[in-house]
């Protein structure tokens, strides 16, 4: 009985951080972002449930910050995967947005451009403060991937595999063309993560319809889960015990 428990309690505490699990699949839409969103690079207002971002000329700029995952709900010792799909509208003729996954310090996610019959990016960027941005680069692009009239919406989806060992992968999907690329930045996931709206030099404002995210990884033990697991083993021995 004894070695039975043992052998539990050692399954429990090594495999358990590394079981992977679903923690957020959720959509926003536009009203719920600007609700809960912080807006440190621009205004914000409401058209309909759609949300609007305003800002003046010039950037790269940290315009919207939502935070998704809060810090020390992952583990950064295994693969974990960040799923996002935005919904947004083309409401002006220049318009090229750009969405990422950032953990406070690095960021991954998708550009997409009215040029080129439209174009699509993986881009990594660094975030030294919660408002500032550096090295914004597109890793690989697709052309003629379409693009929406002014006025019409679109939608732009990518993933990111953040392996605690490596730089994260990404794929961005815009209209009938995935890309994927390896990027530069090492991702932490357990420093939680945000959904980030940023731009190029160009843009004057941005029109958001919702955001759906799914983030899968490990989750960390929550100590009173693994405390009442050592008292129950400990009293489970101790009876063993009791009956010898």
């Amino acid at each position: 009985m004894r070695k039975v428990l043992l052998a539990f309690f050692l399954i429990y505490i090594f495999c358990f951080p590394i079981l992977s699990e679903t923690v957020l699949n959720q959509t926003f839409t536009g009203q719920q972002i600007y609700n809960t969103a912080s807006f440190p690079g621009s205004t914000k207002s409401l058209s309909g449930t759609s949300l609007i971002v305003n800002f003046s000329s010039g950037g790269p700029y940290a315009l919207l910050l939502l935070p998704v995952l809060a810090p020390n709900i992952l583990s950064n010792t295994a693969i974990a995967t960040v799923n996002v799909t935005v919904n947004f509208n083309r409401n002006i003729a220049d318009y090229d947005p750009y969405f990422a996954i950032t953990d406070g310090l690095n960021a991954v996610g998708a550009g997409v451009y009215d040029n080129s019959t439209g174009t699509s990016n993986v881009i990594s960027l660094q975030q030294p403060t919660p408002t500032t941005i550096s090295n914004l680069q597109g890793v690989t692009n697709a052309t003629n991937t379409g693009y929406p009239a002014t006025g019409a919406s679109a939608s732009v989806s990518f993933a990111i595999t953040i392996n605690p060992q490596s730089a994260a992968q990404a794929s961005v999907t815009f209209y009938s063309s995935t890309i994927s690329a390896t990027t530069s930045v090492i991702m932490d996931v357990s420093r939680g993560l945000s959904f980030l709206v940023t731009n190029d030099t160009n843009d004057t404002t941005y029109r958001i319809d919702s955001v759906s995210f799914q983030i899968n990884g490990s989750v960390i033990p929550e100590a009173s889960t693994l405390s009442l697991f050592l008292l129950t083993f400990t009293l489970a021995l101790f009876l063993k015990g009791v009956k010898k």
